[in-house]
């Protein structure tokens, strides 16, 4: 199995989703959440040896509530300009990793110490990473668990947060249609 050595190779991944962009939106976006067809909770992507990202994410059926045509429509459009290097500066920051860390290394322990709104949805990929050094998942950490005797770690680094607001059955493409209760969290946290 392998994740980011697949997007290593330059042009290889590239080219698998410049090949159709709406089609791989679509299958990216609604495969990494939890809205995938197979029903799976999100989870970090591991590529099999031998096949591609999308060979990962079945076509689905219907999109999902929190996504529309319309939202596709945009990225693959946004996306398009670029051609065949649709996807490689995104690729690019995984191929980069290590320097991006050295470069990073300054701010390693800071904390955020201004009004700071953590947003993400439930049915989000992101949410099932593992923290720091094989620490407890980012979705452990909003339950209260595996943060050292409950409340919440994200608290630590950033001790002016408010919130986390996490929003029930949604996933990557949270924002443009945030609840009233997100909402508010935003315009509170503006005004801090």
């Amino acid at each position: 199995m392998r994740s980011v050595p697949h997007f290593q190779q330059p042009g290889v991944a590239d080219a698998e989703l410049a090949r159709d962009i709406p089609t791989s939106f679509r299958r990216l976006l609604v495969g990494a959440s939890g809205d995938n067809p197979l029903g799976r909770e999100p989870r970090p992507l591991v590529i099999p040896e031998g096949l591609g990202l999308l060979d990962t994410m079945p076509e689905s059926p219907a999109l999902p509530a929190w996504l529309t045509e319309d939202d596709i429509q945009v990225y693959a459009e946004d996306f398009a300009l670029h051609g065949e290097h649709a996807f490689t500066g995104a690729f690019n920051w995984y191929r980069n990793i290590e320097y991006n860390n050295e470069l990073l290394a300054p701010f390693r322990g800071r904390r955020i110490d201004v009004p700071a709104l953590y947003v993400v949805g439930d049915r989000d990929m992101v949410t099932s990473l593992l923290g720091p050094d094989g620490g407890p998942s980012l979705r452990d950490v909003l339950r209260g668990k595996g943060s050292g005797g409950g409340g919440n770690s994200l608290s630590a680094v950033a001790p002016q947060l408010h919130g986390p607001v996490v929003l029930p059955g949604c996933a990557p493409s949270v924002f443009p249609r945030w609840p009233r209760s997100a909402q508010s969290s935003r315009e509170s946290c503006r005004t801090s």
